[in-house]
């Protein structure tokens, strides 16, 4: 099976969902291949016909490479589990239909928030219990958080902005990527313009080299990263990050809120992306039946407990709720996740 490298901590939890399936179906082995490339992994094993049974797969790579007869259609077994495209999260589903047929299963939803440091709000005057409601809070956060040396390297950073990021600014802002209707690319829609340009003004007052030196410390699953040293105020990502927080970060007062929006309107964060990770079967593979086995299994069968143990947010709404009772244990009632 081959998958993403999500580091230590998420590639030993993931393969507790593999375990459970062993022991209940002794007859079949799992093998997990975490590899950091793995849409170039799982290409030159396509074109060398030496399939792995089952791959991770995104929304990118699978344009691609189900119009070439690459992927197995999936629609069979979600069918036979008695499913449809109404009982999953519906945007990743979408991004798995080729044609009218889908081509990966629908594995796992990112639900993205922000985790701020209540320490580093203390140290520089602002209030813990107010994070920001808006982009430009953040962006006027950002600006007293931020410390440099006599050298102008960064110190201490605010917001720290990442490529995908450009992406959920944009959707917040009401920019489009795609035109459904006429089937074109809208890449420059005037709100993407206007996003990009906020966050290149950004960038600039904080120096590009700068940021990029700063940028060589550990990443955020890691020990020693800024966020676990004070050294960062903002974390942007799913959900399952208290998870590395809660080893890398133990002593850290931080908070987890909603991603800042336009106005700070609740209505506003219908417009937030939901990204994610899905599971397809590689057209041709030797052990077809025993993966789409594995797969009914691990991602909808017993999605929620595979959503609580790893940490992934499942994609079937039905185990939205057992999900959430799952988890809130393994948080314990005084993690900032948990309320």
């Amino acid at each position: 099976m081959l998958w993403e490298n999500w580091g230590e901590i998420y590639n030993n939890l993931m393969t507790v969902i593999g375990e459970q399936f062993t022991s209940e179906n002794p007859n079949i082995a799992l093998e997990w291949n975490f590899d950091p490339d793995w849409v170039t992994k799982l290409t030159t094993l396509i074109a060398a016909n030496t399939l792995p049974d089952i791959t991770v797969m995104r929304s990118g790579p699978l344009a691609t490479m189900a119009p070439r007869g690459a992927l197995m259609p999936l629609d069979d077994v979600v069918k036979e589990a008695g499913f449809k495209r109404e009982d999953f999260v519906t945007p990743l589903w979408d991004s798995a239909v080729v044609d009218g047929k889908l081509y990966a299963l629908p594995g796992g939803a990112d639900y993205f928030c922000l985790f701020y440091s209540k320490d580093v709000y203390r140290e520089v005057g602002l209030d813990p219990e107010q994070p920001p409601r808006t982009f430009d809070e953040l962006i006027a956060h950002s600006r007293e958080i931020l410390q440099k040396d006599a050298s102008g390297d960064i110190q201490r950073i605010g917001y720290n902005p990442s490529e995908w990021h450009f992406r959920q600014w944009a959707f917040i802002h009401g920019g489009k990527f795609y035109d459904p209707n006429t089937g074109k690319i809208t890449a420059n829609d005037p709100a993407n313009v206007a996003v990009l340009e906020k966050l290149a003004a950004y960038v600039k007052e904080l120096d590009i080299n700068k940021l990029a030196a700063f940028n060589q410390r550990p990443g955020t699953y890691e020990a020693g990263n800024p966020f676990s040293t004070k050294q960062a105020a903002f974390i942007f990502d799913g959900f399952w990050t208290f998870e590395a927080l809660d080893q890398h970060a133990p002593d850290i007062d931080y908070g987890v809120a909603y991603w800042p929006t336009v106005t700070g309107a609740e209505e506003e964060r219908a417009n937030y992306m939901i990204d994610g990770w899905q599971v397809s079967i590689p057209a041709g593979g030797q052990h077809a039946a025993e993966a789409a086995l594995f797969i009914r299994y691990a991602f909808i069968e017993k999605s929620a407990g595979m959503g609580s143990q790893t940490p992934n947010g499942p994609c079937l709404a039905s185990q939205l709720g057992p999900w959430e009772g799952g988890s809130r244990p393994k948080m314990g009632p005084e993690n900032p996740m948990a309320p």
